[in-house]
């Protein structure tokens, strides 16, 4: 069992809010329960202490992820405006510089 002034007086707070902050965050992720207002007991998670650091992994990869995406779509951009670019201008050589149709029958009268 715990209370606010025995983890205040383990732990370097400035103040009894930050404190109280604490231990409320610890309870909304389920590490701590509150019996009464003041007196909390660790949960096993809370006493095993992994939650946080699975969601820092978790974390970490997603914003992995997040860069490779980023990256990949940069430079699909970058390689869609090159192809347009080039179209572009395949156009209008083509526009100034037809070809005559090889294929094209002419028939005689």
């Amino acid at each position: 069992m715990l209370t606010m002034l025995r983890v205040a007086k383990r732990l370097p707070f400035y103040n009894m809010d930050e404190l109280n902050m604490l231990l409320r965050k610890l309870e909304k992720d389920e590490y701590v329960t509150c019996k009464h207002c003041d007196l909390y007991t660790i949960t096993l998670d809370g006493y095993l202490f992994q939650g946080y650091e699975k969601q820092a992994k978790y974390d970490k990869i997603i914003n992995q992820n997040r860069r490779i995406r980023t990256f990949v779509l940069a430079w699909g951009t970058v390689l869609a405006g090159i192809a347009a670019l080039a179209l572009l201008i395949w156009q209008v050589y083509s526009f100034y510089h037809p070809v005559p149709n090889p294929c094209q029958i002419t028939y005689s009268k």
